[in-house]
């Protein structure tokens, strides 16, 4: 595993398929929309904000936890 990745997220990450960064981010505003939508409809977008830009919102965790969770929730990401 890439010890830079690892230094970044002061722990053990998954191993996990590696996407492109404009995949993962996909992959974040899918969980972050079903997280919110679980949380409150669509109406409020407040939740959504909150969820994606908060101080442990999806856009802040990193790239490996984001695939490993993506595809525990959702299989493999397909286009």
């Amino acid at each position: 595993m890439n010890t830079n990745i690892q230094s970044k997220n002061k722990g053990k990450l998954p191993p996990v398929k590696l996407y492109d960064k404009k995949t993962i981010d996909k992959m974040r505003e899918r969980l972050c929309r079903a997280e919110s939508d679980g949380v409150l409809n669509e109406k409020n977008r407040l939740v959504h904000k909150i969820l994606w830009e908060g101080c442990h919102g999806w856009k802040n965790i990193h790239d490996a936890i984001v695939v490993a969770q993506y595809e525990e929730v959702y299989g493999e990401y397909k286009k």
